[in-house]
């Protein structure tokens, strides 16, 4: 019964992650659909952001996030992007951001660290998963002739 369980979870966290990674790469599938018209941005400031570790909340995992300003159709948009790095870049920065005509707050940068972010991302997911399923796969066995 506790193999069961113990498999079933593995293999319900490996779904989990896989479903993410497809959504994300959707996302990103849709962002670069919808989001056709090029404006001239900056970046106006970088926002630190902390986050810590579960396992040790001493430890603190540090990066720099760009807040992109824009202008579209006479409205200035101001966004932070969800991609950091660990130092923070120039203020003032010019950088090219995609968005979506019908809604302009919906936007990517084209920049590097938002690249690497829209590739990397939906990878990582969809990596996890896959070794998740492995791990299921090697429990399974593990637990049905190893300890018999």
């Amino acid at each position: 019964m506790i193999q069961a369980a113990i498999v079933g979870g593995l293999l319900l966290l490996a779904i989990i992650f896989i479903v993410q990674g497809i959504k994300a790469l959707n996302y990103n599938k849709i962002q670069k659909e919808n989001c056709t018209c090029v404006v001239e941005g900056r970046i106006v400031d970088w926002e630190r952001v902390e986050k810590r570790y579960e396992v040790d909340s001493s430890k603190v995992f540090i990066t720099y996030n760009p807040v992109y300003e824009y202008e579209y159709n006479g409205i200035k948009y101001r966004k932070l992007s969800l991609a950091g790095m660990r130092v923070p870049g120039n203020v003032g920065a010019s950088v090219k951001i995609y968005l979506n005509p019908f809604k302009p707050d919906m936007y990517y940068a084209d920049t590097d660290t938002e690249k690497k972010a829209m590739e990397n991302g939906p990878v990582f997911f969809l990596l996890i998963g896959g070794l998740l399923v492995i791990a299921a796969i090697v429990a399974a066995i593990f637990l049905k002739y190893i300890l018999v």
